[in-house]
Protein backbone atom coordinates (compact mmCIF):
# COMPACT_ATOMS: atom_id res chain seq x y z
CA UNK A 1 0.00 0.00 0.00
CA UNK A 2 1.53 3.52 -0.88
CA UNK A 3 1.04 5.89 2.12
CA UNK A 4 2.10 9.57 2.18
CA UNK A 5 4.54 9.84 5.23
CA UNK A 6 6.93 12.46 6.76
CA UNK A 7 10.59 11.88 5.94
CA UNK A 8 11.85 12.42 9.38
CA UNK A 9 15.24 13.88 8.00
CA UNK A 10 13.39 17.02 6.18
CA UNK A 11 10.00 16.80 7.49
CA UNK A 12 8.56 16.88 4.01
CA UNK A 13 5.85 14.30 3.24
CA UNK A 14 6.73 11.18 0.38
CA UNK A 15 4.51 8.45 -0.88
CA UNK A 16 6.01 5.25 0.27
CA UNK A 17 5.21 1.40 0.01
CA UNK A 18 4.70 0.68 3.54
CA UNK A 19 1.95 -1.88 4.11
CA UNK A 20 -0.05 -4.91 2.51
CA UNK A 21 -3.13 -4.63 2.17
CA UNK A 22 -6.15 -7.11 1.27
CA UNK A 23 -8.80 -5.66 -1.03
CA UNK A 24 -12.14 -8.38 -1.51
CA UNK A 25 -15.36 -7.14 -3.73
CA UNK A 26 -17.75 -7.71 -6.23
CA UNK A 27 -19.00 -5.26 -9.25
CA UNK A 28 -21.66 -5.61 -11.55
CA UNK A 29 -23.00 -3.71 -14.61
CA UNK A 30 -25.66 -4.00 -16.59
CA UNK A 31 -26.01 -1.85 -20.08
CA UNK A 32 -29.38 -1.64 -22.30
CA UNK A 33 -29.99 0.21 -25.58
CA UNK A 34 -33.13 0.28 -26.30
CA UNK A 35 -35.50 1.96 -28.77
CA UNK A 36 -34.46 5.42 -30.83
CA UNK A 37 -31.29 6.03 -28.96
CA UNK A 38 -32.31 5.62 -25.47
CA UNK A 39 -29.92 3.79 -23.65
CA UNK A 40 -29.29 3.06 -19.61
CA UNK A 41 -26.50 1.86 -17.24
CA UNK A 42 -26.56 0.45 -13.55
CA UNK A 43 -22.99 -0.57 -11.80
CA UNK A 44 -22.57 -1.55 -8.72
CA UNK A 45 -19.30 -1.92 -6.49
CA UNK A 46 -18.65 -3.92 -3.02
CA UNK A 47 -15.20 -3.66 -1.74
CA UNK A 48 -13.52 -4.30 1.48
CA UNK A 49 -10.29 -3.53 2.13
CA UNK A 50 -8.65 -4.19 5.02
CA UNK A 51 -4.66 -3.33 6.87
CA UNK A 52 -2.70 -6.91 6.84
CA UNK A 53 -1.15 -5.59 9.55
CA UNK A 54 -3.75 -4.02 11.86
CA UNK A 55 -6.59 -6.09 10.22
CA UNK A 56 -8.29 -2.32 10.69
CA UNK A 57 -10.48 -0.77 7.60
CA UNK A 58 -8.32 1.32 4.75
CA UNK A 59 -9.13 5.00 5.36
CA UNK A 60 -11.25 6.64 2.52
CA UNK A 61 -12.44 3.26 0.98
CA UNK A 62 -15.69 3.27 0.82
CA UNK A 63 -18.13 -0.11 0.52
CA UNK A 64 -20.81 0.46 -1.42
CA UNK A 65 -20.86 2.41 -4.80
CA UNK A 66 -23.59 2.96 -6.85
CA UNK A 67 -23.57 4.96 -10.51
CA UNK A 68 -26.90 5.12 -12.98
CA UNK A 69 -26.21 6.48 -16.27
CA UNK A 70 -29.84 7.75 -18.85
CA UNK A 71 -28.94 9.10 -21.90
CA UNK A 72 -31.35 10.34 -23.81
CA UNK A 73 -31.86 11.60 -27.40
CA UNK A 74 -32.83 15.14 -28.17
CA UNK A 75 -32.08 15.71 -31.51
CA UNK A 76 -32.20 12.49 -33.74
CA UNK A 77 -28.46 10.98 -33.33
CA UNK A 78 -26.64 14.24 -32.49
CA UNK A 79 -28.15 16.35 -29.18
CA UNK A 80 -28.58 14.07 -26.23
CA UNK A 81 -29.09 14.67 -22.63
CA UNK A 82 -26.98 12.54 -19.97
CA UNK A 83 -28.11 12.29 -16.36
CA UNK A 84 -25.60 10.57 -14.55
CA UNK A 85 -26.83 9.53 -10.31
CA UNK A 86 -23.52 8.37 -7.99
CA UNK A 87 -24.12 7.05 -4.58
CA UNK A 88 -20.96 6.87 -2.37
CA UNK A 89 -21.18 4.47 1.19
CA UNK A 90 -19.91 6.40 4.16
CA UNK A 91 -15.72 6.63 4.88
CA UNK A 92 -13.36 5.98 7.54
CA UNK A 93 -11.34 9.10 8.09
CA UNK A 94 -7.52 9.52 9.58
CA UNK A 95 -9.30 9.94 13.24
CA UNK A 96 -11.23 6.53 12.90
CA UNK A 97 -14.20 8.00 12.79
CA UNK A 98 -16.67 8.54 9.06
CA UNK A 99 -17.98 10.59 6.95
CA UNK A 100 -21.09 10.58 5.72
CA UNK A 101 -22.36 8.51 2.85
CA UNK A 102 -23.75 10.79 -0.11
CA UNK A 103 -25.50 10.88 -3.30
CA UNK A 104 -25.23 13.04 -6.24
CA UNK A 105 -26.32 14.46 -9.39
CA UNK A 106 -25.25 15.38 -12.95
CA UNK A 107 -26.63 16.32 -15.61
CA UNK A 108 -25.37 17.20 -19.31
CA UNK A 109 -26.28 17.88 -22.45
CA UNK A 110 -23.86 17.14 -25.83
CA UNK A 111 -23.65 16.94 -29.04
CA UNK A 112 -21.96 14.82 -31.29
CA UNK A 113 -20.99 15.88 -34.78
CA UNK A 114 -23.45 18.58 -34.73
CA UNK A 115 -20.89 20.00 -37.16
CA UNK A 116 -18.66 17.85 -39.18
CA UNK A 117 -15.83 17.52 -36.48
CA UNK A 118 -17.41 19.89 -34.10
CA UNK A 119 -18.68 18.94 -30.49
CA UNK A 120 -19.86 20.89 -27.66
CA UNK A 121 -21.60 19.93 -24.19
CA UNK A 122 -22.93 21.96 -21.20
CA UNK A 123 -22.58 19.92 -17.52
CA UNK A 124 -24.03 21.13 -14.00
CA UNK A 125 -22.53 18.70 -11.81
CA UNK A 126 -23.31 18.25 -8.53
CA UNK A 127 -27.01 19.78 -10.23
CA UNK A 128 -28.86 19.86 -6.48
CA UNK A 129 -25.96 21.09 -4.93
CA UNK A 130 -25.53 18.77 -2.20
CA UNK A 131 -23.17 19.15 0.54
CA UNK A 132 -20.79 16.14 1.45
CA UNK A 133 -17.09 15.73 2.23
CA UNK A 134 -14.45 13.38 1.68
CA UNK A 135 -12.12 12.17 4.35
CA UNK A 136 -9.32 14.46 4.41
CA UNK A 137 -5.32 12.51 4.51
CA UNK A 138 -2.73 13.13 6.89
CA UNK A 139 -1.18 16.25 4.95
CA UNK A 140 -4.33 18.05 5.85
CA UNK A 141 -5.48 19.57 9.08
CA UNK A 142 -9.37 18.42 8.59
CA UNK A 143 -10.23 15.55 9.12
CA UNK A 144 -13.11 16.04 6.56
CA UNK A 145 -12.88 18.14 3.35
CA UNK A 146 -16.07 19.64 2.38
CA UNK A 147 -16.47 19.39 -1.53
CA UNK A 148 -17.81 21.65 -4.39
CA UNK A 149 -21.36 22.64 -4.38
CA UNK A 150 -22.98 23.08 -7.72
CA UNK A 151 -20.51 23.44 -11.00
CA UNK A 152 -20.86 24.12 -14.71
CA UNK A 153 -18.54 23.05 -17.23
CA UNK A 154 -18.64 23.93 -21.30
CA UNK A 155 -16.76 22.03 -23.36
CA UNK A 156 -16.07 22.62 -27.59
CA UNK A 157 -13.74 20.22 -28.89
CA UNK A 158 -12.70 19.88 -32.87
CA UNK A 159 -11.66 16.79 -34.28
CA UNK A 160 -9.89 16.81 -37.71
Amino acid sequence: MIRQETDPTNDFLVYQNLDSITAKGLEAQVERRLMAGLSGKISYTYTRTRDNTTNEEIVNSPRHMVKCNLSIPVLADQVFIGVETQYTSSRKMQNGQAVSSYIITNLTIFSQELLKGLELSGSIYNLFDKTYTDPGGIEHTQNMIEQDGRLFRIKLAYRY
